[in-house]
């Protein structure tokens, strides 16, 4: 598909189902397609263009149809019946020939949901879902991080490591999780 630079004035054309104004999500391909998760649509983005507060009923995954040019929400099944939250600042990889997205920590913030939206907190998650783009589920996976939210890393899949590829996760910020304390530590790496 070519993409050209639009002009403030002019959008991608869309049906009435076009997500909210979100930033810091992740943007995932996958056939002919594109997949929105999580956002937050923070008061400090109240300028923008169609800018709208979280709702209840708020859709956590958006698909573009990169052929008919349409936005239409993803309901999620989640296989342990929990509501999969909108995040945002987390890292995220696809493998897109197997439908298969991956998604790691972020956080919530008063953009994110009706909950937080008047609140100053900002809470990490230490959470990591699958997202099978394919039939339109999402599962937590287990994980033993000692309670650490993290939050602004970046996640690469590698596929030519072992027999379904990796998952390298590097950087970011940690938070315990459920703190009310705003500051948080950066990570480093060193090398050498």
């Amino acid at each position: 598909m070519p993409f050209e630079i639009l002009d403030a004035d002019q959008r991608v054309p869309s049906n009435s189902n076009a997500p909210p104004a979100l930033s810091r999500g992740a943007l995932w391909p996958y056939q002919d397609s594109l997949y929105l998760y999580g956002g937050s649509t923070s008061r400090l983005n109240d300028s923008f263009i169609g800018y709208q507060p979280p709702k209840t009923e708020d859709t956590v995954l958006w698909r573009f149809d990169t052929l008919s040019l349409e936005w239409s929400p993803q309901p999620l099944k989640s296989s342990d019946g929990r509501k999969v939250p909108r995040l945002s600042n987390g890292a995220s990889a696809v493998v897109e020939d197997r439908g298969l997205a991956f998604y790691y920590g972020g956080r919530t913030d008063n953009g994110t949901s009706p909950d937080t939206q008047n609140s100053t907190a900002i809470n990490f998650s230490n959470e990591f879902y699958v997202f099978d783009l394919k039939n339109g589920s999402a599962r937590a996976l287990p994980m033993d991080l000692a309670g650490a939210g993290r939050a602004d890393a970046q996640m690469i899949y590698i596929p030519d490591i072992g027999k379904k590829g990796i998952l390298v996760l590097l950087g970011g910020s940690t938070k315990p999780t459920g703190t009310t304390d705003d500051r948080f530590r950066g990570l480093f790496s060193r090398i050498g």
